[in-house]
């Protein structure tokens, strides 16, 4: 193999195309195999490609390998390398440099990592098949040359990007960016039961929604420009994962998700770049709160507010007990008033009333401070609107903004007997 390739272009490829490599779950892999899972194998050819994968996820990026994309090859061939140690040499090369990469082959395939029994029998082994040489020179004559173990690509698990199981529906990469960013708050870091620490997509109706919950508290997010729904079985994906693609794919992309509901697989097909991720048996996503459920539950509007006025009230609270604050919508007022007293008696009490254009009906309860924060932050638009529910049993309250139909908010009332 013979190649050079333009910085930015690698580098492209190595975010994209490494996310599995690259990703936490491989990075602290410590078995026997952690040299390859922690790789990426790159393939010259017709196509540039760049892939990665490990037991929770697998990603593939590819382009047509031309002059016109910063690639010229003079011999075809792949290599299987180390991918945080490549991204980081490629990162401090410089945009306008050129990456002249060799793979240089072993006579004989050298065994890394090879542990023995007692009778000497060889378990495990890793096969180093030869070098990737790899060099760069800037416009200031500066030359950078190094080289890479890599590693047998027939030890790699080989992801089959065609079976994909059913097509779910078409969407598009900003919204999957804003649904994330509006949801992944409310959802748990991690969950024993592999059930709240998930992403869900559910369709009521025609409209396809994004979920998030941690049981507390719920965000859903209508999907804009929802394409060719062809399926509404719902689906969970791991927030962790969805996270990572957030950060690496481009604006205005279509996205196509399919979901092999068999063998527990959801695909996302973007222009340039498969990714196939693990998702929980269809025992665990039966029981996550189904959006009928949600919907069900009718709100009646109380009071509306400003993002900044409400900002500065829940900044005061969280500053004494960001776990809790009452809050009382006065009607004969007008009002809302936030009271939130320390839990360990640190700090004095803080009270804060702001009035507002009206309040339909009154209310009081408590609150948790941090929640209503972390969901402010998620959203721009200005003039929250607070609803409760007709059914004076349940005890939520409702969140929607003003020139945003996408989101809605929803949080459970907590008890703390300092507020009685």
């Amino acid at each position: 193999m013979k190649v050079e390739i333009k910085q930015e272009t690698l580098l492209k490829a190595i975010e994209k195309g490494g996310i599995a490599a690259l990703s936490e779950e491989a990075q602290s892999d410590v078995s026997n195999f952690a040299l390859l899972i922690k790789s990426l194998k790159i393939n010259f050819g017709t196509n540039f490609s760049v892939e990665s994968c490990t037991n929770l996820m697998a990603s593939r990026y590819f382009v047509e390998a031309k002059e016109e994309n910063g690639i010229s090859v003079s011999e075809e061939g792949s290599a299987f390398v180390p991918a945080k140690e490549l991204m980081d040499w490629v990162k401090i090369q410089g945009k306008d440099t050129v990456i002249k990469m060799v793979f240089n082959k072993l006579d004989t395939p050298q065994l890394l990592g090879v542990d023995q029994e007692e009778d000497n029998e060889m378990t495990s082994s890793i096969k180093k098949l030869g070098d990737l040489k790899i060099g760069s020179k800037d416009e200031n004559n500066t030359s950078v040359k190094w080289e890479l173990d890599s590693y047998d690509p027939d030890q790699f698990p080989s992801v089959d990007f065609t079976e994909k199981g059913d097509k779910l529906f078409d969407m598009y990469t900003q919204h999957l960016m804003d649904g994330f960013g509006k949801t992944s708050f409310s959802i748990m870091k991690k969950d024993a039961q592999h059930l709240y620490d998930n992403v869900s997509i559910q369709c009521h109706d025609d409209d396809v929604y994004m979920i998030g919950t941690d049981k507390k508290r719920c965000a859903l997010y209508k999907i804009p420009l929802v394409e060719d729904l062809q399926s509404k079985d719902p689906i969970l994906v791991q927030g962790s994962l969805v996270s990572v693609i957030t950060k690496i794919v481009e604006k205005d992309q279509k996205l196509t998700i399919h979901h092999d509901s068999g063998k527990g697989r959801v695909f996302f097909s973007l222009p340039d770049m498969e990714i196939r991720l693990i998702c929980p048996d269809e025992a665990i996503v039966k029981k996550y709160p189904p959006i009928e459920m949600l919907k069900s539950k009718k709100y009646h509007k109380m009071a509306t507010i400003s993002h900044q006025a409400l900002s500065k009230i829940l900044y005061t609270a969280a500053l004494v007990n960001d776990a809790s604050a009452l809050f009382e919508f006065v009607e004969a007022d007008d009002a809302l008033k936030v009271k939130a007293i320390s839990e360990n008696g640190k700090y004095k009490p803080s009270l804060t009333k702001t009035k507002l254009d009206s309040v339909d009906r009154g209310s009081k309860a408590v609150w948790i401070v941090r929640h209503l924060s972390e969901c402010l932050k998620s959203v721009k638009q200005d003039n929250v609107t607070f609803s409760i529910p007709d059914d004076p049993i349940v005890k939520s309250m409702q969140l929607t903004w003003d020139g945003d139909d996408t989101f809605t908010y929803l949080t459970m009332a907590t008890s703390n007997p300092k507020y009685i």
